[in-house]
């Protein structure tokens, strides 16, 4: 997140933000969705490929427009998180 340059991307939002960048030495997720948005560190969110949901995220690293999360759960082994799949807020109860 700190080496590499920021992608050239649309600015997501809590309901639906994409995987822009992924870290393959660390498993950092880095989301289109930052502190202009709301983002906040320990925020979860769903982890979907189309419409299909896979995992959770949690949010580690926060900036001005962009984030970085880690995996915190993934449902099926069938997936893995690939660059623009989509990541939702998770509300609590």
């Amino acid at each position: 997140l700190r080496q590499k340059p920021l992608p050239d991307v649309r600015t997501g939002n809590l309901q639906q933000a994409n995987i822009v960048s992924m870290d393959q030495s660390t498993g950092m997720l880095v989301f289109n969705l930052g502190e202009s948005q709301g983002a906040r560190i320990g925020m979860t969110f769903r982890l979907l490929h189309g419409q299909q949901a896979y995992g959770k995220a949690i949010l580690a690293d926060v900036r001005r427009s962009v984030s970085g999360a880690f995996v915190e759960q993934i449902d099926s082994n069938d997936h893995t998180p690939r660059l623009g799949d989509t990541a939702v807020l998770l509300t609590q109860n």
